[in-house]
Formats: C-alpha cells, structure tokens, sequence
C-alpha cells in the first residue's frame, strides 16, 4: 500500500507515472550511470514505499488494532522522511536549496514551481481538506489535534521548531490552510519526537483516532511531496544536458 488515504491513489498514480518517466529518461540519457544522489533517494523511496509492516500480537502492547495502527503509520512515516532526507542532499547538489533548513531549505522559486507547474497545490489543498473533514469538524478531535501539536512543541529541541509548532498550532485552530513548510515542519517534529523524545502510540493525545489521521495526512503528503520534487530535480538535470 503506496498511500493510506483512498483518496490519495489517483494522485500517487499520476505522480509516480511521471516520476518514473523522467527517471527512466535520466537512465537513458547517462546510459545507466546516473548520479550517486538521484539513485540513493530512488532507492530509499522505493524502499520505503515497498515495505509492509506487521505486529506479532503476541507481544504486549500489540494487541489492539488503534494500537498497532499508530506504530506502523509512525513507522511508515519516518521511512518516508528519511527519503525526503537523501532528496534534500539531492536539491542541495543541483544548488536548489537556500539554507541547510530540513523544513525551510527550499527556494520560492522551487516552491512556486512544485505548486504550479508540477501542480503540487492540488495536494495541499487535499491535506487540509482531510483534515477539516476528519479532525476540525469535530470540537473533540480538534481540541486533541492542539493537545498534540503542543505536546510536540514541548519536545521541540530548538527556537525555530517551537516557533513553527505555535504557527501550526494557530493553522490547526482557525481551520487555515497549511504551506508545504508547514507540514514538513509537522512531520519533522514526530520525526524527532520519536527519534530524541521517546514516543507511546497514545503520546500526547487523548484519542488515538486524531494521531492516526494527522499521520495518515502527513504520510501521503510526503509520499508525493517527494515523487513531485524529485521529478522537479530529474527534469532539471536532464534539461542542464540537452
């Protein structure tokens, strides 16, 4: 299962239709010695996106199906955000990044670009339309959804991260649109939530369904996220040697 959102299939199709057609072009046009960045990232995503995770119930704490679906989201999202990682390294050889920012690195130019002629909008407005429809449009799961964010927020490690949780704290409580850096922001601190903070499925909220459709969200959003910038990076260095 390539995304999680039923919604979200066509999309991915189209998406990774196209990456694979510049991908496919750039093996041609450097007869198969294509750069060590551009393959590291195809490797990674193609990894993450092949990769099925299940739970020997068994075990405690993997006996309920909440449970168990918050771990593997959590899991498939962090696979995923180690793919957007190796991207980066990518866009930084192809000088399309302004600062070393895991979350805020990428040009206006490049934003601009993604979200018109790669037509990347259609996503963000998808991302927030799932989340109106199954968190904002309930005062519970919208409370919890501004229980979690401040959770993450104090395990934010730094001014800047803090600073972009209280932004999307805001975003999550006027029902607002959300940038692309904005949910790299978000994904970025479960990453590291996980990672530095130590994480249950139930962390930081009161209802598991909330985490789960916050995940859900993030991880489609960065499924394509990634297969639209890396098209973006592929078309470039191909047009650098027509």
């Amino acid at each position: 299962m390539t995304v999680v959102i039923q919604d979200n299939e066509s999309m991915f199709d189209w998406y990774h239709d196209d990456y694979e057609i510049s991908y496919e072009k750039l093996i041609e046009s450097f007869e198969g010695d294509i750069d060590k960045d551009i393959r590291l990232f195809d490797i990674r995503l193609q990894m993450a996106l092949s990769t099925n995770i299940i739970f020997n119930s068994g075990f405690r704490y993997a006996k309920t199906d909440t449970s168990k679906e918050v771990s593997r989201l959590t899991l498939r999202l962090l696979n995923v955000w180690f793919s957007y990682e190796s991207l980066l390294n990518a866009c930084n050889n192809s000088s399309l990044l302004i600062n070393k920012s895991k979350t805020t690195s990428l040009s206006e130019d490049i934003l601009e670009e993604l979200l018109g002629e790669y037509q990347f909008e259609i996503m963000t407005e998808s991302f927030w339309k799932h989340h109106s429809d199954k968190v904002h449009s309930s005062s519970k799961y919208r409370e919890d959804s501004q229980r979690y964010i401040d959770y993450l927020k104090d395990g934010a490690t730094s001014k800047s991260q803090k600073r972009a949780l209280h932004n999307i704290f805001n975003i999550f409580t006027n029902n607002e649109d959300m940038t692309i850096n904005d949910v790299l922001s978000l994904v970025y601190a479960v990453r590291n939530q996980y990672v530095h903070s130590g994480e249950s499925p139930k962390s930081g909220v009161k209802y598991f369904t909330t985490k789960i459709e916050v995940l859900k969200n993030a991880h489609d959003f960065l499924v394509l996220l990634c297969l639209r910038l890396a098209t973006l990076v592929i078309d470039k260095r191909l047009a650098s040697v027509e």
